[in-house]
């Protein structure tokens, strides 16, 4: 509730003080392509190339360890979509992100090092970076959505998510046959790290400027 009040209240400002608000909401939504792509690569990841590295690890005990990794991954992404409705849309969008790139790289460390625990924790960690993030994604550009945009919004969004989704993990099918299964999840799982990165800095860089627009309207109201 009280994300949605600040979100509430942060839309008020930017439609009273932003230059061109309707404008700025499509320039939000570029600003979490990274997270977004980010997100729904580690779904492609898991569809792909998961359950061929903890097959790697626990040859005996894939389809279990699978079932666990997927179950982790989701159940840890609606706890945490829980508990990001209380927290403002910034402040879930960094939080997914950060989870986001260190559970990759866990998955990483314990499919290197054959290490079924890590993975799974790996999983647990990245699922709260799924829902945290994905969910400060969307309100952070929803919430500035006039109702008349929030369908052609929604379907960008998603159209977006889903590309990013399918392809990378179309593209892992054929490099892995060339670079082999581990290198081929490193380069995957570096990919989905570095945009998690980038989604950070997106957020603070677009954080300081609307702070800075609306410092300088009220000033110039003076």
């Amino acid at each position: 509730m009280v994300g949605m009040a600040l979100g509430a209240l942060g839309t008020s400002v930017l439609l009273r003080f932003a230059p061109a608000p309707l404008q700025l909401v499509y320039v939000l939504l570029l600003a979490v392509t990274p997270i977004n792509i980010a997100i729904w690569m580690l779904g492609g990841f898991y569809l792909s190339l998961m359950p061929s590295l903890i097959a790697k690890v626990i040859p005996s005990s894939s389809v279990w360890m699978g079932g666990m990794a997927v179950g982790l991954l989701t159940l840890s992404g609606a706890a945490a979509i829980m508990m990001a409705r209380r927290r403002s849309e910034f402040t879930a969008l960094v939080a997914g992100a950060s989870m986001l790139a260190l559970g990759v790289l866990v998955i990483l460390l314990g499919a290197w090092f054959s290490v079924a625990t890590m993975m799974l924790a790996g999983s647990a960690i990245a699922g709260f970076g799924f829902g945290a993030g994905f969910l400060g994604a969307l309100r952070s550009v929803m919430t500035l959505a006039a109702p008349t945009e929030r369908a052609g919004l929604m379907a960008a969004c998603y159209i977006e998510c889903y590309l990013a989704n399918s392809l990378p993990a179309i593209a892992a099918g054929y490099v892995v046959q060339h670079a082999g299964l581990l290198a081929t999840a490193a380069l995957y799982g570096g990919i989905i790290a570095l945009l998690s990165l980038l989604s950070i800095i997106l957020a603070r860089v677009n954080r300081r400027r609307q702070r800075a627009r609306q410092l300088a309207s009220r000033t110039a109201g003076l």
